[in-house]
């Protein structure tokens, strides 16, 4: 009996806990479906974004006090490339560009004058001139011939003296140069530009050349006889461009050759013939104009 009462009462107590629970889901399920409604149907609130900081303005480079040049440079488009790599005045850079003046299918004329020391008793000068064709910017073929003139150094009056005034004939055989030619084949593997005094551009190139050379020589002694020597050429050259047509040139040649020299004697000792390899070297400046043959 008392089991059975027992039983009873918690199958009461169930059926009540059964029904507030069902209560309770029941009241909560439309306040969430009214919650998702209200959650789809309002638009979603879009933060404004914070303003960009302002660019700050280009700052002023200190030049240190130096003052600006009153005359400056002024570039034409071929000289140079100006590059703003910052967008700022003074980190710009100039750049060499293409050649502005021109040598390939030009002839080269020129009117030399230099000097030459093929013997240590005379001091040479030499004039003439030279005719180049530049096949193309970087090579080129020359001939050139000059004439020289000499007279003796100091050393060479010296003993020019000593001998006349003892009266003693001097029988050592020496070369006294009369004219000095070649031919040769012209490099210039170096083009480039320089500022003279901020004020122009100088353009310049470097070139080397190779040949054959010739030099004539004079004896002084009666067993002697004047000789032309074939010989070898080397040299190392500059010019400097004026303009399309002139040009400023810096030569530095060098020729070794073979001499012959006479058998000679005296009262006191004798001298056998004999040959000697020798160099000369040759310096000069000349002007120069180049005549358009075809070129660009």
């Amino acid at each position: 009996m008392r089991t059975h009462q027992a039983a009873t009462k918690f199958a009461v107590f169930a059926c009540v806990v059964t029904a507030l629970g069902t209560n309770a889901y029941a009241q909560k399920k439309p306040e969430t479906k009214k919650a998702a409604a209200s959650a789809k149907a309002a638009p979603a609130k879009v933060e404004k974004a914070a303003p960009a900081a302002a660019t700050p303005a280009p700052t002023k480079v200190d030049t240190g006090g130096v003052a600006k040049d009153k005359d400056p440079v002024t570039f034409e488009a071929k000289d140079v490339w100006n590059v703003d790599i910052f967008d700022r005045e003074d980190h710009k850079v100039l750049v060499i560009q293409d050649r502005k003046y021109n040598k390939a299918g030009r002839l080269e004329l020129g009117l030399d004058l230099g000097m030459m020391n093929t013997s240590p008793f005379y001091k040479s000068y030499a004039m003439g001139g030279h005719m180049t064709y530049h096949m193309s910017e970087y090579f080129g073929i020359e001939a050139f011939a000059q004439t020289s003139k000499s007279k003796l150094t100091a050393d060479g009056k010296q003993i020019e003296n000593f001998l006349e005034t003892f009266e003693f004939p001097s029988k050592k055989e020496f070369k006294k140069p009369k004219f000095f030619g070649g031919v040769g084949l012209i490099w210039s593997p170096i083009y480039g530009k320089f500022a003279f005094f901020r004020s122009n551009i100088i353009h310049f190139d470097f070139y080397g050349q190779a040949g054959v050379s010739m030099l004539g020589t004079e004896t002084n002694v009666a067993e002697g006889k004047d000789q032309t020597h074939i010989g070898s050429l080397l040299g190392l050259g500059m010019r400097v461009f004026f303009n399309d047509t002139w040009i400023w040139r810096f030569d530095a040649k060098n020729n070794i050759y073979r001499a012959d020299f006479a058998a000679v004697s005296n009262n006191v000792n004798s001298t056998p013939a004999t040959s000697l390899t020798l160099s000369n070297f040759h310096f000069s400046t000349s002007i120069s104009m180049l005549f358009n043959l075809g070129g660009y």
